[in-house]
């Protein structure tokens, strides 16, 4: 790229203006072009940064195409290319085990010809913005025999894309939980039971069965037996702490 194409922005542009014309600076033609290089020279190393922190630069993000609802409706050998070098890295990377790959193939090309096939109009029509993509896609993968072995490579697939969202989302709730003066066992109980509700699709569909009810009723028992041991773990600290330090004063005293 020519240094005098280069636009180093509204401002500096202006900046560069009025030096060129200014009587008190000496800008030179040439020295606005070294500066104009040094401003190309700093966004291609910072491009080149970019990219190589791009997942598009890994093998299999840029097939995981082969995923896609939209792409398997309407571009069929396109897909199945794709996924054949998803597998091929997943070898390399010891993920997946060569004898299984002619059979995830077949199970994928099958998954085209008949479940896609059949729910043409729905796969066409798919958005991630109305349903997510694995839940899209177990519904005609999980529990199908012909695809097991599919459904569990499609799982590891779908983990990519979310990293750390999982472990940030916990924080997230954790931080919805917590009170002021809260202890440790108290935000693992309260966890406990928002994922508890969480797995059950809500509060109101929750089961309220014999034993969640008996849990409940003994709670504050439980609770108030919990104080007294802590107590009773605290009495027997200051007891041992109060012999330890007698015995230090005894063992000074006959020292002396």
């Amino acid at each position: 790229m020519p240094c005098s194409t280069v636009d180093p922005g509204f401002l500096a542009a202006k900046k560069l203006k009025e030096l060129r014309i200014s009587k008190v600076v000496n800008v030179n033609e040439r020295q606005v072009l070294q500066f104009l290089g040094q401003c190309r020279d700093m966004l291609v190393a910072a491009t080149s940064k970019l990219l190589v922190k791009c997942p598009l630069t890994y093998t299999i993000t840029r097939n995981l195409a082969c995923m896609d609802p939209c792409m398997m409706a309407t571009n069929k050998d396109d897909c199945v290319a794709k996924f054949r070098r998803v597998l091929h890295k997943l070898v390399f990377l010891k993920q997946v085990n060569e004898i299984d790959c002619d059979s995830l193939q077949w199970e994928y090309e099958a998954f085209l010809d008949e479940a896609v096939s059949r729910n043409f109009s729905k796969f066409k029509g798919y958005s991630c913005d109305d349903q997510r993509l694995d839940t899209f896609l177990s519904m005609y993968m999980n529990g199908v025999p012909a695809y097991d072995k599919l459904w569990q490579l499609t799982k590891k697939l779908l983990i990519l894309s979310h990293g750390q969202a999982t472990v940030e989302r916990g924080f997230s709730v954790n931080a919805q939980l917590i009170v002021e003066n809260m202890k440790e066992k108290s935000v693992v109980f309260q966890r406990v039971v928002h994922n508890a509700i969480a797995n059950y699709g809500g509060l109101l569909k929750t089961p309220v069965t014999k034993s969640l009810l008996s849990y409940a009723a003994s709670a504050r028992r439980k609770y108030m037996a919990y104080l007294e041991d802590q107590n009773h773990q605290r009495s027997l600290q200051k007891s041992f702490d109060s012999k330890r330090r007698s015995g230090e004063n005894t063992e000074q005293l006959e020292a002396g």
